[in-house]
């Protein structure tokens, strides 16, 4: 079995005569030009003809549009089977004819001599390749940004299944919105760098939980152009190694390699074949010196517009209409200043309630307790895009100044003037049930285990601050004090 680093989270397998592509990203920026892949991606002439495509979950970084269309569409894309059939009917549309849907634990035969398992944790996955002898787990984005409790459960179930863990390729770092890019205008800030250090512990304690015989980092190889973003590219670069805290933790018998494009793993061997990883200071030069243009153009304040503002104005309250009664409780008052940062006199006043909305012009001086600061092309995207609001959370696309107690509005804010999925109502439930029943009742199943894992926290059977904060990171406070989160609603 050949493991080739492309680049991100994206590798190629070879075995049993087999080429297998996981989260393919290489060609050009995701979140509406927010992250740009770094080290560049190594891909080979023989990637766009791959026969089996792996896409893990739907993030922009792991299935990736424009990279997936320069792809042979003759390739059998393999996903996960989530509840809904959403992911696998958009790939449809992009010409993809042939695609498996691998259920929870569910085990496919891909090719003689490739078995490929798949575990579900909410809307990400696991694949576990079996073939040639070996066990690789590509677990990504899937297992690092969880609890504890959910990490030993998964862990456990994999263990059960696959007594035997060869290689293991998983995440380490984290894309949030929160807290990296909130100003809390009344209280100390939020300290991004504990978040970072977590998801660390966690890929080390990962790799000791699956006793894996090599441990992988890899999934953040990314980097944020804007200037206001560049110290996020720093406070990363200068982060603890995952090699580093393996060995910390006392983990010195499983092998370890940071993966950086066109290294190889072949067998038990590790073949160091890419660029090596940089000192901070080199690294900040060299993407100076990569990514000039593109800089460049992100420096440069755009003529207003008329027609395209007010149209982004118009389709903001549309939304907002539509979704107001829903997304704000009886009572609330959302009131916030959208600034267009490349269009600096061009300013939004949001003033909803679940009775009323109005969005009107206003001068970026106008006070409000909510500020969101965006480009426009960002949101364009949040306005127009089902899944546009992921170049916000994810992508780090927006800053918003509050005061703590407006914290909890940025979910709504998110909600209401987007296109954001909303929960499905009872109707769209039952709805969906009697479509797709069997679908359905095994994710419910699944999602019920991880209600009770919830509902253990909240009684306080978890304590420690690593599951507190990654358990819902949206509602985590300051380190020194030490609430437990409220459950996530059904």
């Amino acid at each position: 079995m050949l493991v080739r680093s492309i680049g991100h989270a994206c590798i190629a397998v070879e075995t049993a005569g087999k080429r297998l592509l996981c989260d393919p990203w290489w060609s050009g920026a995701a979140y509406t030009n927010q992250w740009h892949a770094y080290p560049p991606p190594r891909p080979e002439p023989d990637d766009q003809r791959p026969d089996f495509i792996y896409l893990s979950h739907g993030h922009e970084d792991h299935m990736h549009i424009p990279t997936l269309r320069r792809l042979d569409r003759a390739a059998t894309l393999v996903i996960p089977r989530y509840r809904d059939t959403g992911m696998r009917d958009f790939l449809g549309t992009l010409g993809f004819a042939r695609i498996i849907e691998i259920g929870h634990g569910q085990t496919r035969t891909l090719a003689t001599g490739l078995d490929a398992t798949i575990w579900l944790n909410k809307e990400d996955s696991v694949l576990v390749i079996e073939s040639e002898g070996r066990t690789l787990v590509n677990a990504n984005d899937a297992l690092h940004a969880s609890p504890r409790h959910v990490i030993d459960h998964l862990c456990a179930q994999i263990r059960k299944r696959h007594s035997r863990v060869d290689t293991l390729l998983l995440g380490f770092g984290g894309a949030a919105w929160f807290p990296n890019c909130m100003n809390v205008t009344d209280a100390e800030p939020y300290d991004a760098t504990t978040r970072e250090r977590i998801f660390t512990e966690n890929f080390a304690y990962t790799a000791q939980r699956l006793d894996a015989r090599m441990a992988l980092p890899f999934a953040a190889s990314f980097v944020l152009l804007e200037d206001h973003l560049r110290w996020i590219n720093e406070m990363r670069f200068r982060a603890a190694s995952p090699c580093e805290e393996l060995r910390r933790q006392g983990a010195g018998h499983i092998r370890t390699h940071f993966l950086m494009p066109g290294d190889r793993i072949l067998g038990d061997q590790i073949l160091a074949l890419g660029e090596r990883e940089l000192e901070p200071a080199a690294a900040i030069q060299d993407i100076e010196r990569r990514f000039t243009l593109e800089i460049a153009a992100l420096h440069q304040h755009q003529d207003a517009d008329h027609t395209r503002l007010e149209r982004l104005r118009t389709t903001l309250k549309h939304n907002s209409q539509a979704r107001a009664a829903r997304v704000l409780k009886h009572g609330d008052r959302l009131l916030c200043r959208i600034d267009v940062r490349d269009v600096p006199e061009w300013s939004f006043l949001v003033d909803c309630s679940s009775e009323s909305v109005e969005i009107t012009r206003c001068e970026r001086l106008r006070l409000a307790p909510l500020v969101l600061s965006a480009r426009l092309e960002v949101l364009e995207s949040w306005a127009t895009q089902e899944y546009g609001y992921e170049a916000i959370t994810i992508g780090y696309g927006a800053t918003l100044q509050a005061r703590r107690r407006d914290l909890a509005l940025r979910g709504p804010l998110i909600a209401l003037l987007g296109r954001k999925p909303l929960p499905p109502t009872r109707a769209e439930r039952l709805a969906q049930w009697l479509q797709h029943p069997w679908r359905c009742f095994d994710s419910w199943w699944r999602d019920l285990h991880w209600e009770r894992l919830a509902f253990a926290l909240k009684h306080g059977q978890v304590q420690r601050w690593n599951d507190v904060y990654a358990m819902d990171p949206e509602r985590w406070s300051p380190l020194r004090e030490h609430p437990l989160p409220r459950r996530r609603s059904a």
